[in-house]
């Protein structure tokens, strides 16, 4: 037998061995590992999970000695093994990633594999003193080379991931950032028009209470004039106490009150309150969904969504209508849809509001769209810049107030206005809210 045919047959017995033995060296990588006290991340790991792809990079070692050096050299076939142990390195490193392990942890356990590896090697060299003196050297230099490809692989894998999921918290504080300061920007906006608002209606007032003081003044003019005085004050209060519900939903203090009620009720009732205006300004008012819709939630919360919406709808609706529906939208949700005739929204006070809720339609049309709902999505399609006037002082706080409660109540809000005018609002409620700790009904948030 030649000397290089002679060594493998050395090395594929121990290949043999080592397979025989691979359980064994499994068990103590386990309990060296287990006893280093920098390795403590591995005490939640199922034997299983523990192991992962490392019996596969022993099993590609053994298959490597078997191989066996030619003519003192390195393989093809080998080469091809030792690729193979660094894939499984690589997924070894991603296993351990995902588990939380620290990279300090990924290293020692593959330094207590090696070192578990070596004395079995010594073992099996101690117990066989007949095998040639350069089958040890052949049989350590593939393991160190192993080893090492597995290790690299591993740890390359998990600094690779970590970098991406910095670069994933660094790009999520970016947009975090960006939202504050475009909502920072959009409050900002929507105050100095409020106050804008309010500065117009106290001059009005003011004006008007001028106009009173003079004591030529007619007294039918004096009537007329007392009529825009109390329409005025009437104003100046009803927004100022839009502006106080709204500061109350931005500090918090409002929460949510879950129950169970008749949504059909409420939503019924809110539109018989609001009928005197749909009279007085010659529009219909419509009410349109099942007789009775038990639901789980907020009813006085919900109402407020439903006058808010509804009042602006007949304040700035000159012809038609307005209609209001309701009615469950799937096992979990119902919906609201408060839908008018006007001509549709504008850049006005609300319009920041109202792009934003545009803008997240949209998305949610075309998440739909991919998911087989194309006409769905041909909806909503209203760049800004089509936007027809409408709005008026003051709408854009009631529109900030709808969408603080809806948030509070985990409601979606969504809105649609087509170029050839009216505009429909749809508020999607859940049917239910979960249970406590305890089992009982959420009573507040």
């Amino acid at each position: 037998m030649e000397p290089d045919a002679h060594i493998r047959s050395h090395l594929a017995a121990l290949s043999a061995h080592l397979r025989s033995r691979r359980d064994a060296v499994l068990d103590a990588w386990m309990k060296a590992t287990a006893a280093d006290p920098a390795i403590t991340t591995a005490a939640a790991l199922t034997r299983t999970e523990f192991r992962d792809h490392i019996p596969a990079v022993l099993d590609a070692f053994a298959r490597a000695l078997a191989k066996g050096p030619a003519n003192g050299g390195h393989n093809a076939a080998v080469g091809a093994i030792e690729e193979e142990a660094r894939e499984f390195g690589a997924k070894h490193g991603l296993q351990r990633w995902q588990r939380s392990f620290h990279l300090r942890e990924l290293i020692g356990e593959w330094g207590h594999l090696h070192f578990c590896f070596l004395r079995e090697l010594d073992d099996y060299f101690a117990a066989h003193p007949d095998v040639p003196p350069a089958v040890a050297p052949a049989a350590r230099a593939e393991l160190v080379r192993l080893v090492h490809g597995g290790l690299t692989e591993s740890a390359d894998q998990y600094s690779r991931l970590g970098r991406d999921e910095a670069a994933g918290h660094a790009r999520d504080l970016q947009r975090a950032v960006a939202n504050a300061s475009e909502l920072d920007r959009l409050r900002g906006e929507l105050l100095r028009q409020s106050v804008h608002d309010l500065g117009g209606s106290m001059q009005n007032v003011h004006l008007s209470a001028e106009e009173l003081a003079d004591p030529t003044l007619p007294e039918a003019d004096r009537t007329e004039l007392t009529g825009i005085l109390l329409r005025g004050v009437d104003s100046l209060r009803s927004m100022l106490a839009e502006l106080m519900n709204l500061a109350r939903l931005e500090a918090g203090q409002e929460k949510r009150q879950v129950n169970s009620f008749d949504a059909a009720g409420v939503a019924t009732a809110v539109c018989e309150g609001a009928r005197p205006l749909a009279i007085h300004r010659g529009l219909h008012l419509r009410a349109e969904g099942p007789p009775g819709l038990r639901v789980s939630g907020d009813a006085g919360k919900m109402a407020r969504i439903l006058q808010n919406l509804l009042n602006n709808a007949l304040k700035y609706t000159e012809h038609g209508g307005v209609t209001v529906r309701w009615n469950e939208r799937d096992a979990e949700h119902w919906m609201l849809e408060i839908q008018d005739t006007g001509p549709g929204l504008s850049r006005g006070p609300g319009a920041p509001i109202m792009r934003d809720l545009q803008q997240a339609t949209s998305g949610a049309r075309e998440a739909e769209a991919r998911a087989g709902d194309t006409q769905a999505a041909e909806k909503i399609a209203l760049p800004p810049e089509r936007l027809p006037a409408r709005q008026k002082a003051g709408e854009g706080i009631g529109l900030s107030i709808v969408k603080r409660l809806c948030e509070l109540l985990d409601a979606g809000l969504e809105l649609e206005s087509p170029p050839e005018g009216g505009t429909l609002f749809r508020v999607t409620f859940p049917s239910s809210y979960p249970a406590d700790a305890d089992g009982n009904p959420p009573a507040s948030r």
